[in-house]
């Protein structure tokens, strides 16, 4: 890739994709699709929105339900618990609103209640059903159409129903025996996240520490990396260096975030014990709706967004939609300036009753001056330097520029009303360039490193599944079998550039150096990963009360490296080859009333590590065991979900750097050896939902203690400089009786960051962020919104490094977004 300006024609192409589009999705209907019967028993729908509870009544109900979504445009509900026919259901919600069912050709539609008059919806009988898949041939049968993949968009919770990151099956979070976040479309809204990274920063249990770049992030969960997405479900190992190139993930066109914490080898196979974040992409509406945002932020950054979805035929068996955004303007860093774009655009169709399919291409592009590489370093000792947050060690000169193209098809056929076929599959391929630099001590002195980096990411992944339900010794079970496999394609050229000394660190000028370096190629690395694997998973309805979830996984999982020294033509490969490995997965929940589940979970370990021992070759694999159990429960009509988790993940054969490189293989820099009892211990506590209906809340508290448990080290913690032992996270919005006026606020604290040697004390003191919200409704189409975050201005830290000279980040300074945002 060459080093060019971020031209305004994607901008322009947005924006004339998004009128084309805007032109030609024509309706005005909103149509909650499903599959299934027509009677249910045992409603448990809690209050909220009259849209949210109808579309979720019609799904339990399995009826084809198509409404002017203006009828129910701001009107409340109460909800609906009990047992109801699909008449009596409907009735109870509606008719305090004037409206009625009505039975039409396709299916049913809500209609204005203008005088008394008999609903013709068929006649139905009130059966013993005790899932949304069960079935009884005595009922009238509608035609199985598309199942509506579950959103959070419209809800305006904190919280969602079911979802499936964790084993595949769809589980309420209640029901799953692992600690669940969900970030909904609503928080992303309420706290104006253009990122994954701002999103994860906030989430309970999570930690987004920044690793070489304004970009490059690394999560944390439960004092270990996640090394593992999910987009749509789709497992998406992450490659380190492979943060350079793919960049952040833009939240505009994402529904919600579904974060698993705890191991997750179930359905993604290799990875660390620590969780797997999966993003949910937005879907097409089934009515016409235009959003358009604009947004002014600190620094002179603005940004427009156009999201708008539709159905493209009169028989509103295709939808569409599409997003496009642009943002430009400085960042907090000095010398730094960001241009970034996406284009995201879906269409999904009903090829019969009994198939959907849904395929979509995104675009995003980046261009950020004056980036920050390296980080701050600090001083030889450890103590900090009286930095400032926008100060910037490197070359007003430096770069990344990259771009990332993603396509996507999701396919799902209905057999019957239990049983039916997904498939998903996902390919990406990115390229981009970096002109950075980095400073490090030699010596006592401190010198800036140029380089310049050139990388080609592909990734190709998919998932196939069957799953469904059977009846077995007078119960329902619900089961699961499926296969996924990932493949990814990494190539990073390494030039070297010039070094310079910088002499006084604090009065260091990033415009007084070289326009830009003279770069030599140096090194070519390669990588590529294939991974693939077969599950199945089921939940056993022992009892009323009793449940178990069970499980296992086989996998296969292939590396290959190679370095090459350009000058020489010297290669060094690397290999690991691991078969047939075996992932079981148990778990229990027991309700112990109608509010409260205890649950507990096991599940073994397995995660290829990249780290050379003293003979050159790669370490062994890490291996060990994951447990959780706890309590959760369902607060005020299930409108509030709660966790309380205690945890303990041991782990063999963890990589432990060896201080004396004499013993190591000439052919590395640094060596390492396997540890056997590696633990991490803790405990979980969250709330998520509405507490009532104006007041929304999601928080969280996280203790998580890493230690030797085990050797001449035993007793020693480890990672203390990049994940905290306590994380609490807390945002609350209520909007006042009016409806028009919303005010929101948060908070992040956590304890110390530190890491001490004989020669390093470096110690980032414990500290807390407070941010705040306000909106404001100018109509009901219509509403502008204010974030202000780290009110307070606090400076601190959010990463540090074992290595003085670099790798240090500071949070960012108060900052703030105002948002309007019109819909039609």
């Amino acid at each position: 890739m060459k080093h060019t300006g971020f031209k305004a024609s994607l901008l322009s192409m947005a924006i004339r994709h998004s009128l084309l589009a805007a032109t030609v999705l024509s309706a005005n209907i909103s149509t909650v699709a499903v599959a299934g019967t027509a009677s249910i028993q045992n409603v448990q729908i809690a209050s909220g929105p009259l849209a949210q509870v109808v579309n979720q009544f019609a799904e339990q109900a399995g009826i084809l339900l198509t409404y002017d979504a203006k009828l129910v445009e701001g009107k409340q509900s109460t909800g609906l618990k009990g047992s109801y026919s699909l008449d009596s259901g409907f009735t109870t919600l509606l008719s305090q609103h004037s409206l009625q069912l009505q039975k039409t050709t396709n299916g049913y539609t809500i209609m204005l209640n203008t005088a008394p008059q008999t609903q013709d919806v068929g006649q139905f009988k009130s059966t013993n059903v005790t899932t949304e898949k069960s079935a009884n041939s005595n009922i009238t049968q509608l035609p199985v159409i598309a199942v509506k993949a579950s959103t959070t968009e419209g809800t305006g919770s904190y919280t969602t129903g079911n979802m499936s990151t964790a084993t595949k099956l769809k589980l309420s979070i209640r029901e799953t025996p692992q600690t669940i976040t969900i970030v909904t479309r609503q928080k992303i809204e309420d706290k104006s996240y253009e990122t994954l990274d701002q999103a994860v920063t906030d989430t309970p249990g999570l930690i987004a520490n920044q690793n070489f770049g304004d970009t490059r992030y690394q999560y944390w969960s439960r004092g270990l990396i996640i090394d593992n997405m999910q987009y749509d479900g789709i497992a998406n190992p992450v490659q380190y260096y492979a943060r350079d190139s793919d960049g952040a993930d833009d939240m505009d066109m994402y529904d919600r975030v579904e974060v698993l914490r705890g191991a997750s080898g179930l359905v993604t196979g290799a990875g660390n014990p620590s969780g797997a974040i999966n993003l949910i992409r937005k879907k097409p509406l089934d009515e016409k709706k235009t959003t358009i945002t604009a947004r002014a932020s600190s620094w002179g950054s603005a940004k427009a967004v156009i999201d708008h979805s539709a159905p493209l035929n009169t028989e509103e068996t295709i939808r569409g939609r599409i997003v496009s955004s642009y943002n430009s303007g400085q960042t907090y860093k000095d010398d730094s300036f960001n241009k970034d774009g996406l284009f995201y655009g879906t269409i999904e169709a009903d090829i019969t009753d009994d198939t959907t399919v849904n395929v979509g291409y995104s675009y995003q592009k980046q261009k950020i001056d004056g980036y920050d590489w390296g980080g701050l370093p600090v001083k030889t000792d450890g103590s900090f330097y009286n930095f400032s947050a926008s100060d910037f060690i490197g070359n007003a000169w430096q770069y990344v520029d990259r771009e990332q193209h993603t396509a996507f098809v999701e396919l799902e056929h209905r057999f019957d009303e239990n049983w039916k076929l997904n498939f998903a599959g996902r390919s990406s391929w990115s390229e981009s360039e970096m002109g950075a630099s980095f400073s490090s001590y030699s010596s006592s002195d401190l010198y800036l490193y140029d380089r310049l980096f050139n990388y080609d990411n592909d990734v190709y992944a998919f998932d196939a599944n069957l799953n469904g339900s059977i009846e077995a010794f007078g119960r329902n079970h619900d089961l699961v079998f499926g296969v996924n496999a990932n493949r990814t394609n990494l190539t990073i050229l390494n030039s070297l550039g010039t070094t310079t000394l910088i002499s006084d660190p604090l009065n260091w000028n990033s415009s007084s150096g070289l326009n830009y370096s003279n770069f030599t190629p140096f090194s070519q690395l390669q990588y590529k990963t294939e991974q693939i694997g077969a599950y199945a998973a089921g939940r056993f309805s022992l009892t009323d009360s009793l449940k178990l979830i069970t499980g296992a996984r086989l996998s296969w999982y292939d590396y290959d490296s190679a370095t090459t020294i350009l000058s020489t033509g010297k290669v060094t490969e690397n290999q690991i080859r691991e078969t047939g490995i075996f992932t079981p997965y148990a778990g229990l929940v027991y309700d112990i009333n109608h509010v409260l589940s205890a649950y507990a979970s096991y599940t073994s370990i397995f995660q290829p590590q990249y780290n050379f021992g003293r003979d050159g070759s790669l370490l062994d694999p890490i291996t060990g065991t994951n447990i959780e159990m706890g309590l959760k429960g369902e607060f005020f009509d299930q409108r509030l979900n709660g966790t309380f988790a205690a945890f303990q993940v041991m782990r063999d054969n963890v990589a432990s750097q060896l201080s004396d490189i004499s013993y190591c293989n000439p052919t590395v820099r640094a060596c390492y050896e396997g540890v056997d009892g590696v633990r991490t211990r803790g405990a979980e506590l969250e709330l998520s939902g509405l507490i009532t209906d104006e007041w929304r809340m999601t928080g969280g508290y996280t203790y998580a203690v890493s230690k030797y448990a085990e050797g001449v080290s035993a007793g020693e913690k480890f990672a203390t400089y990049q994940y905290p032992e306590q994380v609490f996270k807390l945002f609350t919005s209520y909007t006042l009786p009016t409806e028009q006026f919303t005010i929101g606020g948060g908070l992040r604290a956590q304890s110390k960051l530190y890491y001490k040697t004989s020669v390093l004390d470096i110690e980032q003191p414990a500290y807390a962020v407070f941010d705040m919200m306000a909106k404001y409704n100018l109509s009901k189409q219509t509403s502008l919104q204010l974030n202000v975050n780290n009110i307070f201005d606090k400076e601190y830290y959010s990463a540090l490094n074992t290595t003085a000279g670099y790798g240090f980040f500071m949070g960012a300074p108060r900052n703030f977004k105002l948002t309007l945002k019109h819909f039609f």
